[in-house]
């Protein structure tokens, strides 16, 4: 992993925790009509949520509606992300031994500026793309060539980092090596082998492992 130049990063669920803040959201309203569900279903239903509530008997209309209301509570909330450990110093030091860093994110400009405000990490990424900047999101390559472009690095020069499949398909789309971002927290969230059947380059369980192979 040290032999890279540039290190591009996905945002949601890679260096920001904000996957929870979905979790929490979904939950919440579901309580509040009274259905109780369990935490793996939750998480296992993340990605397709309005279809799960008509699953648990919503009519079409009322999931719709406690759709919207995820949304909207998630949306506000996301602001207040935290970060993941060490995520911050990972990057300061990538930074201090002169490599590239990256942001490429399908989210939108603006929560993700308030989250990197609060916790001053703007200045650590040399090149940002966000879901503003491009007409097709991952795992389209769209995003990833448009950074190495503003980066001036070659693909065989980059790896891409990030949670899902989409940041790995991207990056094989793009002809560039991947890292899967699998913390113990996604356990309930991604099928680790359904992931791993994409062949990522290498796999990451904690920022301190990417540290440590700097070294």
């Amino acid at each position: 992993m040290k032999d890279y130049e540039a290190y591009l990063f996905d945002w949601d669920g890679t260096l920001a925790c904000t996957a929870e803040i979905w979790l929490e959201e979904i939950k919440r309203q579901l309580h509040a009509e009274g259905i109780g569900v369990s935490d793996a279903d939750n998480a296992r239903h993340l990605g397709d949520f309005f279809g799960w509530f008509k699953e648990l008997g919503l009519s079409n209309e009322r999931a719709n509606t406690l759709a919207e209301q995820v949304i909207q509570a998630a949306r506000q909330r996301l602001p207040q992300a935290l970060l993941y450990d060490i995520a911050a110093d990972m990057l300061g030091e990538l930074q201090g031994r002169g490599k590239k860093v990256g942001l490429i994110t399908s989210s939108g400009a603006g929560s993700l500026t308030l989250v990197m405000d609060r916790y001053n990490i703007r200045h650590l990424f040399d090149a940002i793309v966000t879901g503003d900047d491009v007409t097709h999101i991952k795992p389209d390559p769209e995003g990833i060539l448009l950074a190495l472009d503003k980066l001036q690095v070659r693909p065989p020069q980059a790896v891409m980092l990030g949670d899902t499949h989409n940041d790995i398909l991207a990056a094989h789309n793009a002809g560039i090596h991947s890292a899967l971002f699998y913390p113990d927290t996604h356990k309930l969230i991604y099928d680790f082998e359904e992931l791993q059947s994409h062949r990522p380059t290498h796999t990451i369980h904690h920022w301190q492992e990417l540290l440590d192979q700097l070294s």
